[in-house]
């Protein structure tokens, strides 16, 4: 233990008048110095075991992180092994399909496919483009003539022309003849819906 003179050398160091040093000194009894050697001992021990449990979780960190790779490295192979597997029993099958489809008496020829029920309509919905751009829309019935259409069309068309038109698709690209005009709209192949254009 320091003499009585060091330690009212070192409260005096502190901040702490000569009178104020003394007086407390022998208030105490020399006894705060001793519960502050006490306090720092116990400081060093809870650093050193604040240390220990520390590292400890370090460790386990470790040993946490070393297990999971082991566990991925596992499941990786098994998920390797697995592929191989499939790889090869495919492989297999192929070879077996192969032998067997050498080994079959060739198989019938299929019947050929039936022809598709063609729907019958009753009426052609018709777009025609006039030369402005702008589009009349009406429906027909499909056993009209082109020729109803043409009028249909010269009675009710927006772009300023007169006189008789002649019609034209671009999908087939076709301008419609004169002996056109007599035929039907089914027999044209303008149903159920088709678009026409105003040709000049």
């Amino acid at each position: 233990m320091a003499s009585k003179d060091k330690l009212v050398d070192m409260l005096i160091d502190m901040g702490f008048g000569n009178n104020k040093a003394v007086r407390g000194l022998q208030a105490t009894g020399f006894k705060a110095k001793v519960k502050e050697q006490k306090r720092v001992a116990s400081g060093k021990d809870m650093g050193e075991i604040k240390a220990q449990m520390a590292e400890q979780e370090i460790r386990k960190m470790a040993d946490l992180r070393r297990r999971e790779k082991e566990d991925d490295k596992i499941a990786k192979a098994r998920v390797l092994a697995q592929i191989e597997a499939d790889k090869a029993s495919r492989k297999a099958e192929k070879e077996a399909s192969k032998a067997g489809a050498a080994a079959k008496v060739p198989a019938p020829a299929p019947q050929p496919a039936q022809p598709a029920v063609r729907k019958e309509y009753t009426e052609a919905r018709l777009q025609i483009r006039q030369t402005n751009g702008q589009a009349i829309v009406h429906s027909f019935g499909v056993k009209e003539p082109l020729a109803a259409v043409r009028l249909y069309v010269e009675m009710n068309r927006t772009d300023g022309g007169a006189g008789p038109v002649k019609f034209m698709t671009n999908f087939p690209k076709k301008v419609f003849t004169d002996d056109d005009y007599e035929n039907t709209l089914e027999n044209l192949e303008l149903v159920p819906t088709a678009v026409l254009m105003i040709t000049k």
